[in-house]
């Protein structure tokens, strides 16, 4: 039975990150075994880990590092187990998948606020944040581009019909605000690079190759693994070892790791069309 629930909760993806396969959503899976009998909502376990990541920028802020490292990894774990224990109850909906996406961002910012209050390196925590959260989107976006163009299975049109109206047109109209316009230009800078390699490489009879060549999985496997689980973990570390201004540098090398991974997108295509 345990087994089932567990298979039931997870969620199929191209490539998996490492450290939530194999270490937070064991975790989780244990939340999700205790909440699943007294019927706890998805989203209300959204609202709590969402306020401690908050709590947890704060203790930065004011230099409590071992504190704010055992409450982000909590808020890891339970991050992790909201959408397990969605999937296992059958209580998917929108305002959740909304919830747990702003919930994230709204730490993220908390996070990184407090990175730069106790630095006092204030470029370098906007930088870093801006890098972090262009970074979660280039992964969402790069499997749905990938997934398009095999014709997979991304995620069914939701049925909304139940769902508090009010919260979730609130909830919406916060995305298009904050992460539309970052989708739309991820995607339309996706698309341009190729038919500009395309223009200048012209091939038709290996077109299609190329741009399965373009949207690969290797990439996905990269950026699955700098997601959101792994950035906290090595947040973690680098707060216990009391050298959180070493969390900003490293999302310095993660943003060259994103462009190095597009020009080798760009590298592929064009030897498939040179072909």
């Amino acid at each position: 039975m345990s087994q089932s629930t567990f298979e039931k909760s997870l969620k199929a993806r191209p490539r998996v990150e490492y450290v939530s396969e194999y270490g937070f959503r064991k975790l989780a899976h244990l939340v999700v075994l205790v909440l699943l009998p007294l019927k706890v909502a998805p989203t209300n376990l959204v609202i709590f880990h969402t306020i401690l990541g908050v709590i947890a920028g704060v203790l930065i802020a004011r230099g409590e590092f071992i504190w704010a490292a055992l409450l982000i990894q909590i808020k890891t774990v339970l991050d992790n187990a909201d959408g397990q224990l969605a999937r296992a109850s059958g209580m998917v909906s929108e305002i959740g998948r909304y919830a747990d996406t702003e919930g994230d961002f709204i730490v993220n910012i908390a996070l990184f606020v407090g990175l730069g209050w106790f630095t006092g390196q204030w470029l370098l925590a906007i930088l870093g944040f801006i890098i972090f959260t262009l970074m979660l989107s280039l992964d969402f976006n790069w499997e749905y581009l990938y997934r398009l163009e095999r014709k997979e299975y991304f995620r069914p049109a939701p049925d909304t019909s139940k769902e508090n109206q009010v919260v979730l047109r609130f909830l919406e109209n916060f995305y298009a605000v904050i992460f539309k316009p970052q989708d739309s230009l991820i995607r339309v800078f996706c698309e341009k690079r190729f038919e500009t390699i395309y223009a200048k490489y012209s091939n038709a009879n290996t077109r299609e190759a190329a741009r399965l060549a373009y949207y690969e999985a290797d990439s996905l496997f990269v950026l699955a693994n700098l997601e959101l689980s792994t950035q906290l973990l090595l947040l973690g570390i680098c707060l216990v070892f009391s050298v959180p201004q070493a969390f900003l540098w490293l999302m310095l090398i993660c943003g060259i790791v994103c462009c190095a991974l597009q020009l080798r997108r760009e590298a592929r295509a064009i030897r498939v069309l040179s072909a």
